[in-house]
Order: C-alpha cells, then structure tokens, then sequence
C-alpha cells in the first residue's frame, strides 16, 4: 500500500499482558485441597491395610486347616488309649440292617461287608474280629486302609469279623476306644483283649498273619 509515495511498513497488534491474577486463578483449580488430600491418603492406607490383613487371615486359616488334617488323617498321629493286652469296651456301634441306607453306618459309598457285627456282640460270642476306625468323608488314607481290610474281608469274612466304626456316625465309640487321630485298626481276640494295633496303612498280609494266627492257623 502506497502513502504519499512511500510503502508503509506492515505492523503486528500489541501481544497483550496476562494478567498475573487470571493465571493463578487458572492453576488454583488443578490445586487439591489439603483436607481432601489427607482423606485420600488415609483410605488408601486403610485399603492397603484391610487387604494385609485378610490376606494373612486367610494364610492363618488355611495352615490351620491343613495342620489339622494332617493330625487327623496321618500315619503319625496321637497314640491311641487302648494298647496291646487291653480289654476293649462293650461298645454298641452301629450295623447296617437289611434295606437300610449305608449312610446311616458311614460316610463312604460303600458295598463292603464291615457293618455286619455289633463289637458287644462279638465279645459276648468270644469271637475275634478286626476293628477300623477311620472316616473316609476327610481322610485319603482312611479310604485306602478300608479298602484293604475289605479286601481281607472278602476271603476271610465268613469265618472272622471285620468292622468299621466312623467317626462321624459313631463318635462315642471313638471317645470309649480313645481314639486321635485316624486310621486305627485294632485286632482283639476272643477274650475281648487287643492283639495287635496298626496305625495308618496296613499291609493286607500283616493282616491276614492276625486272621490266621486267631483262626487257629487255618487258611
């Protein structure tokens, strides 16, 4: 553009101040209140705390239940009260009568016969028999003993007496027996006295040498 023959020069607009004042109030509103700080810190720190703490309650709880487990269902368990030469309670444990659900003598589908005999009965009668005490429901090694003792059972079982008392159907016997602990298997003659006791599993041909040596030695 021409002005009286000379090229005016081309201008910028002023770069206008900023107000000191309007850039606080800008920045003050990313400022956190102090008392709101606080509040979030300590909840954070009582989230992280809560957690802590429920997870060693939960660790706690788990040792104890396997602690637990392992006292009850474990071939190192508390001695039992009854020992070798000891008479054994008259007890009344439970049979399984003809019809009847094998619930109510175990907790452990079972078709064995070890529900026949009531060990008062056999005492009375003077006749041998082998006692397991053992429930199944919580206890691996319980089942396995069971199984072994059956096994006995089906070649011997019309000649000798085979039992199996739960603890949670028959818990009274267990306390009269002084039983901790599981499983035990008492061998008792016919004059009511342990012969032998087998803690844990058994191996089926120690139990076989208790049946024929109380047989008299006949196969």
């Amino acid at each position: 553009m021409h002005v009286h023959g000379t090229m005016a020069k081309a201008t910028q607009p002023p770069i206008p101040k900023i107000n000191n004042k309007i850039r606080m109030l800008k920045s003050s509103s990313l400022i956190v209140n102090p008392s709101m700080s606080i509040f979030l810190y300590t909840r954070k720190l009582i989230m992280l705390f809560s957690i802590s703490f429920l997870k060693q309650t939960l660790w706690g709880v788990t040792l104890l239940i396997v602690a637990m487990l392992l006292v009850s269902c474990s071939e190192h368990g508390v001695p039992a009260k009854l020992k070798v030469g000891d008479e054994v309670p008259h007890s009344q444990n439970r049979v399984l009568q003809a019809g009847e659900d094998w619930r109510k003598v175990t907790t452990m589908d079972t078709r064995v016969n070890l529900y026949r005999w009531r060990i008062a009965d056999l005492i009375a009668e003077k006749k041998p028999f082998i006692v397991v005490f053992g429930t199944p429901q919580h206890c691996t090694i319980c089942v396995d003993q069971l199984s072994r003792v059956a096994m006995v059972e089906e070649k011997y079982g019309e000649r000798f007496a085979f039992i199996h008392v739960d603890g949670y159907i028959d818990n009274d016997v267990w306390v009269a027996w002084g039983v901790k602990g599981e499983p035990w298997t008492f061998v008792v003659d016919g004059s009511g006295q342990v012969r032998q006791v087998f803690q844990g599993q058994t191996e089926t041909s120690l139990l076989e040498d208790q049946v024929r040596s109380l047989l008299g030695g006949a196969v």
